[in-house]
């Protein structure tokens, strides 16, 4: 068997592991679920849209707006100081839902154009990997607008946030778990996409200020990706009880993060802290360093919408 055909087996494999290992934690598939298709918000629904192709300006302007820096839990009664660091970004629910014209403009768009339906607009991997990102960050807010005000949208008494809910999406009826499908086949296994995905919770990635763009698409993941790791809800190392908690999506898409590695750097890594230490920012490595043989644990997933009203309220001093 030849080096190059054993690379695409284990990359093939890691693919199987990443999907396996993007269903939310803790859930199950039930069954008999009804699948719900999320159309435009408010009186939309009756107004034509015209499309003249893939444009991301809505969206943009709607991150722009409603993204902002936000807090994670009460100030200290005694010190007002933040357990914790602030969460680099929450999101304005309440305002998106109020003027919905922003979002529902870009799922117009999502709608009708895409890598099938309109293949002249995304005619590199760049182009294709932008646009699923910016699509399932954007049917995940629309999602979340679905039972809005909801302290979580991950309950056993709601839908399933990933598969029940749907949206027309490059011309066909997809879910979130679907997109997610066509987002890592466009990343040909490169895991720091992962990193990209805020799905309406805390435990998820901060929803970036701004669309994905083609140009400095790949900038744009490593930067995204030491941010999230320099996150206590992403990596922390416990040395009084020789732990090294990570994220559950690391863990369990664990084999994909390896495939990453190697075909950075040509060989196996020796541990999934190999792969953390070299996507890390090089201020956290030392720390890393000292968690050699500690035990991987999973951080454990904050359900808690991303919403900068809520939090902020919960951040307030009464």
């Amino acid at each position: 068997m030849t080096m190059d055909l054993t690379r695409r087996i284990c990359l093939c494999v890691a693919l199987v592991a990443v999907l396996a290992g993007c269903a939310s934690p803790g859930k199950t598939v039930r069954p008999g679920r009804k699948l719900m298709l999320l159309g435009p918000i408010g009186s939309a629904a009756t107004q034509p849209v015209r499309i003249d192709g893939y444009d991301d300006a809505a969206w943009q302007v709607l991150l722009l707006k409603h993204v902002a820096a936000g807090w994670p839990t009460r100030p200290d009664e005694r010190t007002g100081q933040f357990a914790e660091p602030p969460y680099p970004a929450l999101v304005e629910y309440r305002e998106i839902f109020d003027h919905p014209d922003d979002l529902n403009a870009y799922l117009a768009v999502l709608a009708r154009t895409g890598p099938a339906s309109t293949p002249q607009d995304f005619t590199t991997d760049a182009q294709r990997l932008s646009y699923y990102i910016n699509a399932c960050n954007a049917c995940a807010v629309r999602a979340a607008l679905a039972d809005y005000p909801a302290e979580s949208v991950y309950s056993p008494l709601k839908p399933d946030f990933e598969h029940d809910w749907q949206f027309q999406v490059d011309g066909q009826r997809v879910n979130l778990s679907a997109l997610q499908q066509d987002l890592w086949q466009a990343a040909n296994g490169d895991v720091r996409v992962l990193f990209t995905l805020s799905f309406a919770a805390l435990g998820s990635p901060p929803l970036a200020s701004h669309p994905y763009k083609p140009a400095d698409l790949f900038d744009e993941l490593d930067a995204q990706v030491k941010q999230c790791l320099s996150m206590s809800q992403f990596v922390a190392v416990a040395h009084e009880q020789q732990q090294l908690r990570l994220w559950w999506r690391i863990i369990r898409s664990a084999d994909g993060f390896a495939a990453y590695y190697e075909k950075q750097y040509g060989s196996r890594p020796g541990s999934l802290l190999n792969v953390v230490m070299e996507l890390a920012p090089p201020g956290q490595r030392p720390s890393l360093n000292k968690a050699v043989g500690y035990k991987i644990v999973e951080v454990p997933f904050d359900r808690r919408l991303n919403d900068l009203l809520v939090r902020a309220s919960a951040a307030t001093p009464q």
